[in-house]
């Protein structure tokens, strides 16, 4: 429920499911969103909270390199190639954005590097993360993990109910109740053992 969230990530045509009263409500707590979720708030009229506009859509050719921001981790100015991503899931983007942090930049056939993810804090405060090569599958990566797993303690201003400093084989559900309680199950979900964990609740 968006009421009880501390972030939110909506992509693409998902907003097109709120009304703009809803969309500023949700912006007024941390959001991930895509590069046609951008455009959508853009067009609504929301640039207030984005800090940024599509620069560039690319159909092919494309390689993310992510920056030195320390949100990237152990992965800084290291590279993923992405046009299997684009076939499968869709276009990517690149943006202009001012007084933005760069997490990743599009990298199209090596003739042009522009940003391809940023997190902007606007002068109200909210914060946003736009990430133009957002692919679920490549989620399962260790790059985009840390980057993510940073990402949204930023988002959440650290709220965030259970963090994994490192990828490891689990997936974690959280559920809270109406006296504030929290439930938090640690599940195995693969036939390996997970080896070590270290989480922060």
């Amino acid at each position: 429920h968006f009421d009880n969230a501390v972030a939110s990530y909506i992509c693409g045509t998902e907003w097109n499911d709120f009304d703009n009263t809803k969309i500023e409500k949700i912006l007024q707590k941390g959001v991930l969103t895509d590069g046609l979720g951008l455009k959508i708030l853009n067009e609504r009229g929301f640039e207030k909270y984005t800090g940024g506009k599509i620069r560039k859509v690319y159909k092919t050719g494309v390689t993310e390199y992510f920056t030195d921001h320390p949100f990237n981790g152990e992965y800084k100015n290291s590279a993923r190639h992405i046009s299997m991503d684009i076939y499968n899931e869709g276009d990517a983007y690149a943006f202009d954005c001012e007084n933005c942090e760069i997490l990743s930049h599009a990298n199209f056939m090596l003739k042009e590097a522009v940003p391809s993810m940023y997190i902007y804090e606007s002068e109200m405060g909210t914060r946003i993360a736009v990430d133009g090569c957002q692919y679920r599958g490549q989620m399962q990566t260790g790059a985009k993990q840390t980057q993510l797993m940073n990402l949204f303690a930023y988002l959440t201003c650290d709220k965030m109910p259970i963090r994994f400093d490192k990828s490891v084989k689990i997936i974690s559900a959280v559920m809270c109740d109406k006296s504030g309680g929290m439930t938090v199950m640690l599940a195995n979900a693969s036939f390996d053992a997970t080896g070590k964990i270290d989480f922060t609740l």
